[in-house]
């Protein structure tokens, strides 16, 4: 019996030894970084910080990377600043990411290059003028992707993890597995492209389809599924923010949420953080209700008492058809959406006087 399980357990420590060089070595070198920047995807934010300074970075949901283009942002701040001025923006939103994962990857990115990130100014989406209260009790973790959390954990990180987060321990087990092992990351990503190639080749191609006018930034879909998922999306999305401000009520402690953690972690390193108002479908305005409006009233008096900006851009008009998917704006106006944003943040940086915009 006890030979029996010890060749059970070198079977299993094979396969997942196997598993794991496949993942770290084998499967870069086949798929490049576009597999690994997945899942660690606050990779290609160390790659750039690792060349030189990040001046500012936009974090958030895929709404914050359908509607914030950073090449526009980053010509129209060049064009503001001294000449010589360092400026570079970055997009570091991500689909189905939370306030704790952007906490963390902001964190680890000032600690391992802290003199790009010196002084750098965080943008943090504020739907409607309020951003979404969280606090390190709740989901770390979105349902649809729990993985994701992972690459951005320090292994001191779990015990809070495993006892403070709401996470299921489904949830808790595939995060910890993403840890430590890049195979726990990255093999479903493989499977489903095989699946796909597969079927590719034993269906019968379909008619093409137009062309949807949405962004691939922040792993946005644009295939007629993905469109379709993202629709249900905004309804199940706007539903759950308006049961959690419900819960919530007014005894809102704002100094204890995830977004308080962000602005002490980017204050300390002589940075600032700036909320901004997104643009949301009527489907998402749905759930502004008198519980959200009560959050927008407790998130308002914080930020004034904390002396943190809440940017308006404007004028910006859209309405329904301007989010194809019910949940992202449409490629074509996100340059004119970061034109107002733009507009706004300089307004502000030139009301305080310094900075890089004397």
């Amino acid at each position: 019996m006890k030979r029996f399980l010890l060749k059970g357990l070198l079977a299993a420590f094979v396969l997942v030894g196997t598993a794991e060089a496949a993942a770290r070595w084998a499967l870069p070198a086949l798929f490049g970084r576009g597999l690994q920047d997945l899942e660690d995807f606050y990779q290609p934010e160390e790659r750039i910080a690792a060349r030189g300074p990040i001046t500012h970075l936009a974090v958030g949901t895929s709404q914050v990377g359908a509607a914030v283009d950073p090449d526009t942002l980053q010509a129209l701040l060049r064009a503001a600043a001294p000449e010589g001025t360092p400026i570079r923006v970055v997009n570091a939103a991500k689909g189905y990411s939370t306030q704790m994962q952007h906490y963390l990857g902001v964190r680890n990115l000032i600690a391992r290059y802290p003199a790009s990130m010196e002084g750098v100014v965080v943008f943090l989406e504020a739907p409607e003028g309020v951003a979404d209260y969280q606090t390190p009790e709740d989901h770390w973790t979105h349902e649809k992707w729990p993985s994701l959390l992972g690459p951005l954990l320090r292994t001191s990180d779990l015990p809070r993890f495993y006892l403070q987060s709401s996470n299921t321990l489904s949830d808790k087990v595939r995060v910890t597995a993403a840890h430590f092992l890049h195979a726990g990351r990255y093999l479903r990503h493989v499977r489903n492209r095989i699946e796909g190639a597969v079927n590719g080749w034993l269906t019968p191609p379909r008619p093409e389809r137009a062309e949807v006018d949405l962004t691939t930034r922040a792993g946005i879909r644009t295939d007629a599924a993905g469109v379709a998922a993202a629709r249900e999306q905004a309804v199940r999305e706007a539903d759950l923010r308006r049961a959690a401000a419900l819960a919530a009520g007014d005894a809102l402690d704002w100094d204890r949420s995830v977004a308080a953690q962000t602005v002490r972690l980017v204050r300390a390193h002589g940075g600032e953080v700036v909320f901004f108002m997104t643009p949301q479908s009527p489907v998402m305005q749905s759930r502004w209700g008198e519980e959200m409006r009560v959050q927008r009233r407790t998130f308002e008096a914080w930020t004034r008492a904390n002396g943190i900006p809440v940017l308006q851009p404007q004028p910006f008009e859209y309405g329904a058809e301007d989010f194809p998917d019910n949940l992202h704006l449409r490629k074509s106006r996100s340059g004119e959406y970061t034109a107002r944003l733009a507009e706004a943040y300089l307004a502000w940086e030139r009301s305080r006087g310094g900075g890089r915009f004397q």
